[in-house]
């Protein structure tokens, strides 16, 4: 009886580890939606709400002269961070 009690409980335990490792399905939204947004075009810092998912974008000069990098952040209505991008564009 106690070996089965045991048992059950190293399997809830790794369930649990399991499941809140995991990616969820907004997580992945986000990483979709950062990955389908054209950063050639961007110019400025600024913050937008896509399908109820928050989008930061940061515009930083890249040491190389003629690039910029560009910083996609993703954050859900609670403010957790949800996926984060970092490309290298050319100037326009």
């Amino acid at each position: 009886m106690v070996l089965i009690v045991i048992v059950f409980s190293i399997a809830m335990m790794i369930i649990a580890n399991v499941t809140r490792i995991s990616v969820s399905g907004q997580q992945l939204h986000a990483q979709a939606l950062l990955k389908s947004l054209p950063v050639e075009d961007m110019t400025e810092n600024t913050t937008q709400v896509i399908d109820s998912i928050i989008v930061e974008q940061k515009i930083e000069p890249y040491p190389m002269q003629g690039l910029s990098e560009v910083h996609l952040t993703a954050f859900n209505m609670q403010k957790e961070k949800l996926a984060e991008i970092h490309r290298i564009v050319i100037n326009q």
